[in-house]
C-alpha cells in the first residue's frame, strides 16, 4: 500500500505541475508588435520607437535596427529612440523575453529617412547699377525623393528674410 500511495502522491504531483506548468504558458504569451509616431522624416532626427503591449511584467525588450550603409545598432528598452542621419530604408526587429518565452517581429522598411533635399536658385540680373531690382527663382529646388518641404527660408543677405521660393530683392 505504500508503494502506491508513493506513487499516487508523484501522479497527483505531476498533474499538479501540469496544470501549473500550462497555466504559466498561457499567461506568458508574448506580443512583439510595435509603433512610431513618426516613422518618416528627415535626417539628424530622433525615431521614436514604441512596443504595443506592455503588460508583461518583468519582460526584455531588444530592438534591432538596421539600414543603408551597414547600419545596425541594438537598443533594449520597452520604448527607444535612434538618432538616424543616413538617408533611405531601415529595417526594425523587436524581441520580447521573459526568461521562459521569446518572440520577435520583424518589420522591413519601418523607419524611412528622406533625403534632404537640393536647393538651387537662379537670379537674373546678376550685375547691375545700384538699385538693381534682383529676381531669385527657385523653381529648380529639388524636393526631396520623399515627402514635401514644409517651408522655404532664405536670407537676401541684408537681413531681409523670405519665405517663398520666388522672390525679388532690391
Amino acid at each position: 500500500m505504500r508503494v502506491d500511495f508513493s506513487i499516487m502522491k508523484i501522479r497527483s504531483l505531476g498533474i499538479m505541475l501540469l496544470i501549473i506548468l500550462s497555466s504559466f504558458v498561457s499567461f506568458s504569451q508574448l506580443d512583439a508588435t510595435f509603433s512610431s509616431p513618426a516613422a518618416s522624416q528627415c535626417p539628424d532626427n530622433l525615431f521614436t520607437l514604441n512596443a504595443t503591449n506592455t503588460t508583461y511584467g518583468n519582460s526584455n525588450y531588444t530592438w534591432l535596427i538596421t539600414g543603408p550603409s551597414s547600419y545596425s545598432q541594438t537598443y533594449t528598452g520597452v520604448s527607444v529612440a535612434a538618432y538616424l542621419t543616413v538617408s533611405g530604408f531601415y529595417n526594425v526587429k523587436l524581441t520580447v523575453t521573459n526568461g521562459v518565452t521569446t518572440t520577435s517581429n520583424t518589420q522591413n522598411s519601418f523607419i524611412q529617412v528622406y533625403n534632404k533635399p537640393t536647393i538651387s536658385y537662379s537670379v537674373t540680373p546678376t550685375t547691375g547699377c545700384a538699385p538693381l531690382v534682383v529676381s531669385f527663382n527657385g523653381d529648380n529646388c529639388l524636393q526631396p525623393v520623399s515627402g514635401t518641404l514644409a517651408s522655404f527660408a532664405a536670407n537676401a543677405g541684408d537681413g531681409t528674410a523670405y519665405t517663398t521660393k520666388n522672390f525679388t530683392h532690391t
